[in-house]
């Protein structure tokens, strides 16, 4: 029967797994969402929502309900979510980060909502994502996220 330990969000919780007579450890780390104020050098961020707004006329026989001249706001996950950036300088609502292949991404805190990943784990997916992009592969393949 597998016991589990939650401390919420902080240092990686620990989970115990019975398996025969033996005990395995297995850490799991929980990224935690960042108001604008607590970005900071230096940090592994991720964008975990964006934001895209269009003009509602792009909803069709909505007219009655909403102006056309109104915009509308969606929220989704982008196709890079989970991909490690770390920091580099923030001037809000702008952060500017590196990826794990040396380009500068500039990040809209009032598009993108950023959490905070967990220092092992995006160290460790920096490293891979850098060893996938040494192997020789087709032009273009070094970061295709953007």
């Amino acid at each position: 029967m597998p016991r589990a330990c939650v401390r919420g969000i902080g240092p990686p919780c620990v989970m115990w797994f019975t398996m025969g007579s033996s005990k395995k450890d297995i850490s799991i780390s929980i990224s935690r969402p960042l108001a604008p104020e607590d970005v900071a050098a230096g940090m592994f961020v991720t964008v975990h929502e964006a934001i895209a707004e269009v003009p509602s006329f792009f909803w069709c026989s909505d007219a009655a309900i909403l102006p056309p001249h109104e915009m509308v706001r969606l929220t989704f996950k982008p196709a890079d979510a989970g991909r490690p950036y770390k920091v580099k300088a923030v001037c809000l609502p702008y952060v500017l980060a590196r990826s794990y292949s040396g380009r500068a991404h500039i990040f809209d805190l009032r598009r993108q909502q950023l959490v905070k990943l967990d220092d092992r784990y995006a160290k460790r997916v920096w490293d891979a994502l850098r060893k996938r992009t040494k192997r020789p592969g087709p032009a273009g393949s070094a970061d295709p996220a953007r």
